[in-house]
């Protein structure tokens, strides 16, 4: 069935109906509720907020959701196949048995994430943020090496012999000074596999406030030199 606001999608949800392939939701706030076992093929979710929201088994596969809002989701076995989510803000979710195959995922935060069992096979992650997220050598074999800025050849792959199954990270600022792409890869046990590489974490973070506010102070004297020749 075919909605056009968040309201509709949520009392028809409520009354036992499941599927709402072609929906148009732009720019609606479905933040904080349960969509479980919901199909949401081929709609448009541009700038939709889906924050704090249980999206367990899901299917959003073929919809456009550039600068959707997944921070703090239940993602687990949910479908993102051939998703469009440029830009969109994935950050602290869970994501196991998640797909983002063939979904483009450029400029797309996915900071801090345990992505081990996620599938993303043909994912488009140029400039994605990646800092801290967790990563399998056997996923890295499957995104093409052209995906990942700088490079999948040029990430540290820590093996558990020679570094007891501790992460690694590569790392590369923006050109932009805004963000930095970090990819982690690690080695040995499931216990190490679901930390979170802090140190790398910080580092981005650090790095992205710092060019981050270099911008704004940028801004900042460009607004006063205007402010001072429109006052002469």
């Amino acid at each position: 069935m075919i909605v056009n606001s968040a309201r509709e999608l949520i009392d028809l949800y409520n009354s036992g109906e499941r599927n709402f392939s072609g929906s148009d939701l732009n720019g609606s706030n479905l933040s904080s509720i349960s969509l479980k076992d919901t199909i949401l093929k081929e709609c448009n979710l541009l700038n939709a907020n889906l924050s704090n929201s249980d999206l367990t088994n899901v299917d959003f596969s073929g919809s456009f959701m550039a600068r959707v809002n997944l921070d703090r989701c239940l993602l687990k076995n949910t479908n993102f196949f051939d998703c469009d989510m440029t830009g969109s803000s994935i950050r602290d979710v869970n994501l196991e048995s998640a797909s983002f195959a063939r979904a483009k995922l450029m400029f797309a935060h996915l900071c801090g994430n345990d992505m081990l069992k996620c599938d993303l096979t043909d994912a488009v992650l140029e400039w994605s943020c990646l800092i801290g997220a967790a990563l399998s050598q056997e996923q890295l074999n499957k995104i093409p090496k052209t995906a990942i800025t700088g490079g999948i050849d040029n990430v540290s792959n820590y093996s558990s012999q020679r570094n007891k199954g501790g992460y690694g990270a590569f790392s590369e600022p923006s050109g932009y000074g805004i963000s930095t792409a970090s990819v982690s890869t690690y080695g040995g046990s499931d216990e190490i596999a679901n930390r979170r590489s802090i140190e790398s974490y910080s580092k981005g973070e650090g790095e992205a406030e710092s060019g981050y506010n270099k911008k704004e102070e940028k801004k900042d004297l460009l607004k006063k030199d205007l402010l001072d020749r429109l006052l002469k």
